[in-house]
């Protein structure tokens, strides 16, 4: 009876990793932790009184915590398949406001093993070379918490771009943390301009200080589309030095029939507004000019012969 419970997860795992994807050797289960996990499975599906303890249990053994990560992943993903990221939903979403019911009950699941989750979900998925998945494991990664936050910043160290882009991602769940942010801080500075933007977008949610760092982004980056993405993300920085830097970037794009820079100083500017609809340079540094200051330096405003 307990060999049913690694059958399908070895499915999972070897569907989920493309051919020249590694998934991390977790170690096979022995007799033993096979009952325990099967035992464990049951009671989490059945809802039993006992499951804590059995959790617990597992929590003993690396080998055991990780298989279990894994069944809670493989839900969450064959559940999440039904209905897929949205490019324009928010990055996390509380967990006990996931409608769908196996999704939550995968995501409390995690939460419920904690740090030692993380091998998993960092390997397994974020690292993924699926697209889909590694979206999967920012979002699931974002549910922890802080548990999630040491092993997603070890990331940041790989020498692979596509790692150092999928911790930039994750982190944003914690860019309140100085820690994080520090971590941001140097992606930004990475040679390669994908990870210099994901990180970019990851500092939106971080503190005032970081408002000015994006500001100066959007002036100097060597590459234009990490000056788009900083100015979208300068919409976490509201404040009359936002505004302003905006509306002169918005007149440098418009001089230089930029239009996607544009578009992306017309939506930020109007996210700031709490309004829709594009306005002229001239009505939008009119707004600028009634917005309070920020509380923190001012950011110095670009100059139209910058790039």
């Amino acid at each position: 009876m307990s060999r049913w419970i690694l059958l399908p997860l070895l499915a999972f795992v070897s569907c989920a990793g493309a051919p020249e994807h590694q998934i991390r050797d977790i170690g096979r289960p022995d007799a033993a932790m096979l009952e325990l996990l099967a035992k464990a499975e049951r009671a989490y599906r059945a809802e039993a009184p006992e499951y804590p303890a059995l959790r617990d249990q597992i929590l003993q053994s690396p080998t055991a915590a990780g298989w279990h990560a894994r069944t809670f992943v493989r839900d969450f993903m064959f559940a999440r398949e039904q209905t897929p990221l949205r490019q324009d939903q928010e990055l996390l979403r509380a967990a006990a406001k996931i409608k769908n019911p196996v999704e939550r009950r995968a995501v409390e699941g995690l939460i419920g093993l904690g740090e030692a989750a993380m091998p998993v979900l960092i390997d397994d998925v974020l690292l993924h070379d699926q697209t889909f998945t590694r979206e999967i494991g920012v979002e699931l990664i974002g549910y922890l918490g802080l548990v999630a936050m040491p092993a997603v910043i070890e990331v940041t160290k790989s020498d692979n771009p596509r790692h150092r882009r999928a911790a930039a991602r994750a982190l944003a769940a914690f860019a309140k943390e100085p820690d994080a942010v520090a971590a941001l801080r140097r992606l930004v500075a990475d040679s390669d301009f994908t990870v210099r933007a994901d990180a970019v977008r990851g500092l939106r949610g971080a503190g005032p200080a970081e408002g000015e760092l994006l500001g100066q982004l959007v002036q100097n980056d060597e590459d234009e589309f990490v000056r788009r993405v900083a100015a979208g993300a300068l919409a976490g920085h509201p404040g009359r030095e936002t505004a302003t830097l905006l509306v002169d970037y918005l007149a440098v794009m418009k001089s230089r029939r930029d239009m996607r820079g544009y578009e992306v100083a017309q939506e930020t500017l109007q996210e700031l507004a709490g309004a829709r609809g594009p306005r002229t340079v001239e009505a939008w540094r009119r707004w600028a000019e009634k917005q309070p200051a920020a509380p923190r330096a001012a950011i110095s405003r670009p100059e139209t012969g910058n790039r």
